[in-house]
């Protein structure tokens, strides 16, 4: 049956009316009802940033009628999962109608392919595994709690991911994939240590199901082919193996999930590399306690104020007070800088393989940190996909692997970083290294002469 065919008449009329076939606008009750939706979704949407109030106006015309209204640029706001999820209907075939009344408005195939991207990649950037605090029952999630609905529709729907123009967008669907891949691998020790409070209707969780053929050679060749990276992830799978032992600590969602993506990793259908990988870590052979010692990195042997007396460290207090800096008694350098120039300082490598998403804070930030300080009309631009490849004024400046944060890449991005700072800001760059935490220092002249003074050298390298 071609169900394009069969709907293509009721999808040019839905078009004037704005869906009112599902939209029942002149229903007083169905209005009512829709209204204290939106005010509670409108709610989630302010407090997540993710429109603009101006567009929230457009956004609103949608979900109370189903008229579609274009931005300024005549881009869609609504796009093509927001749609989806806030529809009247659950059914599958009623979204395959929904997209062609979408395809019909915006005309041009370039737009129509950009508007599932960006479904593709709010899917990356928005799979919350936390409650907002503005959701209520009716509003469990900016998705209305149809998380699992738009997961099949997207991934598995075989009449949508057959037509021509979504196969277009399939490098944006890839991404998306790399991004649930990542997120699952150690979900149960991912989800747990979040700060918030769980949200477990999550895209990732229902990814989990689906982990086990993904579980390939190729991909643990892939996310092991670094120490780094190997040294993360075993630390991560024995955390995993720690948190399924004591299962019976945590509520009954969250179990359900972990006993999932056990069966995922006990699967046969795995590659043997994961079986040995997880055998291992049940056994206990990446416990700390029998880690093998890894040698001492030069961090602290570059960054020389680990061995800084007392007597210094309060003379460089008293230098900073006659400067006219406001001090805060500490014995941590890195705390006693950080309260006097937080505004200029970052912190490198403040970045999580599952976390990393637009606008890149801990990746651009410390650039950022530069160009504000230099004051001069330099220019940062990136593009994004499964790299995140960063210009400045023109020039190609780093480029970073999203799927593995531990690449080279990164390191050499960062170090990039830092030799900008040392060639802009030779008598102030400050580089604070200490085990687990680099963070980057732009100081006025005399403070760094006074650090100096009193034997605080900034680290060389990382």
């Amino acid at each position: 049956m071609n169900i394009f065919k069969y709907l293509h008449n009721k999808i040019v009329k839905n078009n004037k009316t704005g869906g009112s076939m599902y939209w029942k606008v002149e229903d007083k009750k169905w209005m009512k009802e829709r209204e204290q939706l939106w005010s509670e979704l409108q709610a989630c949407l302010l407090e997540i940033g993710v429109f603009s109030k101006t567009e929230l106006k457009l956004v609103e015309a949608y979900f109370l009628t189903g008229k579609r209204k274009q931005d300024s640029n005549k881009f869609e706001v609504v796009n093509l999962m927001f749609s989806l999820a806030w529809h009247p209907s659950k059914d599958p075939n009623v979204w395959i109608e929904e997209f062609e009344r979408i395809k019909e408005q915006v005309y041009d195939k370039d737009r129509m392919i950009s508007c599932i991207q960006q479904s593709y990649t709010q899917l990356r950037d928005y799979d919350l595994d936390y409650q907002l605090k503005s959701v209520t029952k009716h509003v469990p999630s900016i998705y209305l709690g149809e998380e699992q609905l738009l997961y099949e529709f997207f991934f598995k729907n075989e009449t949508f991911l057959h037509l021509d123009v979504v196969r277009q967008a399939d490098k944006a669907k890839q991404v998306a994939l790399l991004h649930l891949k990542n997120r699952t691998l150690l979900y149960p020790d991912f989800t747990w240590l979040n700060q918030f409070k769980p949200y477990y209707n999550t895209f990732s969780a229902y990814f989990i199901t689906d982990l086990a053929p993904y579980l390939t050679t190729q991909y643990f060749n892939k996310k092991f082919k670094k120490a780094r990276s190997e040294e993360s992830l075993k630390e991560g799978i024995n955390a995993c193996t720690v948190i399924v032992d004591n299962l019976d600590s945590y509520d009954d969602e969250f179990k359900k999930l972990v006993i999932v993506w056990v069966k995922m990793f006990e699967s046969d259908n795995i590659d043997a590399e994961w079986k040995e990988f997880w055998k291992n870590a049940k056994n206990g052979l990446y416990k700390p306690e029998n880690a093998i010692e890894e040698s001492k990195t030069q961090q602290n042997t570059d960054n020389e104020t680990s061995n800084i007396n007392e007597c210094q460290h309060h003379e460089l207090i008293a230098g900073l007070i006659d400067l006219g800096y406001e001090c805060e008694t500490t014995d941590d350098v890195h705390e006693l800088l950080l309260n006097i120039f937080e505004e200029s300082a970052e912190t490198l490598f403040d970045i999580e393989n599952e976390t990393v998403s637009p606008p890149y804070e801990g990746i651009l930030d410390p650039l950022k940190l530069l160009v504000n300080k230099r004051q001069q009309e330099d220019k940062i631009e990136y593009t994004d996909n499964e790299f995140l490849k960063v210009s400045l004024n023109g020039k190609p400046f780093g480029s970073i692997n999203l799927e593995d944060l531990l690449e080279e890449s990164t390191n050499e991005y960062f170090q990039s970083v830092f030799e900008l700072a040392k060639s802009w800001f030779p008598d102030q760059t400050f580089l604070y290294v200490d085990e687990g935490m680099i963070v980057l220092f732009i100081l006025p002249k005399n403070v760094l002469s006074l650090l100096n003074k009193h034997g605080y050298n900034s680290a060389l390298g990382f």
